[in-house]
């Protein structure tokens, strides 16, 4: 696992137009970067080259034409804005103009007709999600009026040759791995390729890893070469790439002992009598709190989202080396002097061990899978207590349950506890405000589960070779199943791949993936069976703008802004219902057809087309 941040002094990502009525205006896109000194000369080559297309407005230089500089450095940014008279000839220059290259560098592209942010505003509030079954990739809407997925794209792998895909963090990008590196599609309406980040130094399908900026400015890919012979050593390429143009800024290469060191011996199975665990605040390296810790087995670290909290999972020996239990340190970070509580299992629980920790999305509260590995128990705790005090409080306990994973919805409040990769694959949807499992049920063969980022619905899908039936379901935060899309191609993808005798399978039910080792048979290979034969995954949103104030208003008067949309909801299940029943007409109507023609022909009688003929002739 690697990141990358932005640099917020460094280009932007642009925009694209927001308004539906600035039909006359475009956006040159891809232009030179330039310094202060030759900003006219490139703008005097712009006017002049896109002044053919049409009459630029006059004032040209305050309001129309306007190219961006770095308020630091003075450099062009690398577009401009344009306004024409008339939208008639911002068109002609859209469609006559793309691609134009001006000198060695610089090439012109046009984005006056795009928002790459425009799904967000889609009427019904609806999410995306991508679908990746043997040979085929879809983005779709996900529609819980019609109760199936809308498509808004499609693409057949087997003529892109796509291994792995990978959506950017605020969702503007798709992320496709091939042979030729990675590929990025967006758009406002449909998916196209915006960028191509060539990868040349490795070989096809080597790309191991890619990763995005956390506000989606650049994109790093990771190649490590295995060695040819034993002499050799594990080579590492690291590339990273600008993601509006696609270019590559900056390239390391080298021994992968240069990237990271790590010992030969497994570092927790041994005891250490004594781990102290810092708080330093960066930069600056000022140490905020020290804790020693005491007989530890191992240690695990969970940051609460808005890093308000931090969890530390204790593992330690109990006097007889022999067994081990687990314990929670929890930092409360936005305090004075940063207070450490520790918190133990109750009871008969005291000597079991913690499985699993998980917070709330931006809350208080967290929960623990704890006790037997078979038929776990699962606790919930609050930070602060029913007066609002900063006390740990446990909230409830379930005994018993088949669960091996805690999933928060990213709202709160409600979570999934699942069994994956089990044989009932059993789904308990759990309300903790209320402190009741609403809804109770399971998905056969279970072995993926993903919140969409607004919390509303789950998606729960089984990617497994020996499954059955393979596919994804849809449901509502409360557990009611919406709809079910089998994926029968991928069914036979994984057949062929279960039945082939010269490969070997691993799945990581954690990392959601199915790697097929490299002593594939060139009939795989050319159907192109590559890693991710089946992918479910929900397109993220940014972050909301709101501020708290606002938001809290908006749960107040709920009701209010909840109506427009409960009408639309009324209105598509009335077009839903009636479509439903024309459907179920038609298929009355032909299974009462066919009754009375089996009926006819065991009886003997005329059938109605020789009734009707007969009647007609006399």
């Amino acid at each position: 696992m690697f990141f990358f941040s932005d640099d917020d002094d460094d280009e932007s990502m642009l925009p694209g137009e927001e308004e539906d009525d600035l039909g006359n205006l475009i956006i040159v896109d891809n232009l030179l970067l330039v310094a202060p000194e030759k900003f006219e000369k490139l703008s005097s080559a712009v006017r002049k080259i896109f002044g053919r297309f049409g009459v630029l407005k006059e004032d040209m230089f305050k309001d129309i034409f306007f190219m961006p500089v770095d308020s630091n450095t003075g450099q062009t940014l690398g577009y401009c804005f344009i306004e024409y008279d008339t939208p008639q000839e911002a068109e002609l220059a859209k469609q006559n103009g793309n691609g134009l290259i001006m000198g060695k560098d610089g090439r012109y592209k046009f984005s006056g007709d795009e928002n790459l942010q425009k799904w967000l505003t889609d009427d019904k509030g609806r999410d995306q999600f991508l679908i990746r079954a043997g040979f085929d990739l879809e983005i779709s809407w996900n529609d819980p009026i019609q109760l199936r997925p809308e498509v808004v794209h499609h693409l057949h792998e087997r003529i892109e040759g796509y291994a792995r895909t990978r959506w950017s963090p605020l969702g503007t990008y798709l992320a496709t791995v091939n042979k030729q590196g990675v590929t990025l599609w967006g758009g406002a309406t449909t998916f196209k390729c915006l960028a191509h980040c060539a990868h040349p130094e490795v070989l096809p399908l080597l790309v191991k890893l890619i990763a995005f900026s956390a506000a989606e400015k650049y994109l790093v890919t990771y190649s490590c070469h295995e060695p040819v012979t034993p002499l050799d050593e594990y080579s590492v390429v690291l590339n990273v790439f600008n993601v509006r143009t696609g270019k590559l800024k900056k390239s390391f290469k080298g021994s992968a002992k240069d990237f990271g060191i790590c010992g030969d011996e497994d570092i927790s199975s041994v005891p250490w009598p004594l781990i102290k665990v810092s708080l330093v605040k960066i930069p600056g390296k000022e140490e905020l709190r020290q804790k020693s810790l005491f007989n530890v087995s191992n240690c695990k670290m969970y940051w609460e989202s808005n890093g308000d909290y931090l969890a530390i999972n204790v593992e330690r020996y109990s006097k007889t080396k022999k067994t081990s239990y687990s314990g929670l340190e929890l930092f409360r970070m936005k305090e004075r002097d940063i207070p450490v509580e520790a918190l133990e299992l109750e009871n008969e629980n005291k000597n079991k061990k913690i499985y699993m920790f998980a917070w709330e999305p931006k809350g208080r509260r967290f929960a623990v899978l704890h006790g037997d590995n078979v038929r776990p128990d699962i606790s919930f705790y609050s930070m602060v207590n029913t007066f609002n005090q900063g006390i740990v409080t446990k909230l409830s306990n379930l005994t018993g349950r088949r669960a091996n994973a805690l999933c928060w919805s990213p709202a709160g409040r409600f979570i999934v506890l699942p069994e994956l990769s089990g044989s009932s694959g059993q789904l308990e949807f759990y309300d903790v405000d209320d402190i009741q499992t609403r809804t109770m049920t399971g998905h056969y063969m279970l072995t993926n589960i993903e919140w969409d980022s607004t919390g509303r619905y789950v998606a729960t899908s089984v990617t497994a070779v020996d499954a059955i039936e393979n596919g994804f379901n849809i449901w509502t935060f409360y557990g009611k199943l919406l709809y079910y899309m089998p994926m029968d191609d991928l069914s036979q993808v994984l057949l062929v791949v279960k039945q082939s005798s010269q490969m070997q399978l691993t799945f990581d039910h954690n990392r959601h993936t199915l790697t097929i080792s490299t002593n594939l048979d060139r009939r795989l290979r050319n159907m192109g069976v590559f890693a991710d034969p089946l992918k479910f995954s929900w397109r993220p949103r940014p972050p909301l703008l709101l501020s708290a104030e606002k938001e809290e208003e908006i749960k107040k008067n709920l009701k209010k802004y909840s109506k427009k949309y409960k009408e639309q909801d009324r209105d598509g299940s009335k077009y839903y219902n009636a479509q439903e029943h024309r459907r179920r007409n038609v298929l009355t109507g032909r299974m009462e057809q066919m009754g009375f023609e089996m009926e006819v022909a065991a009886e003997g009688r005329e059938s109605p087309k020789a009734y009707v003929k007969r009647r007609r002739s006399e």
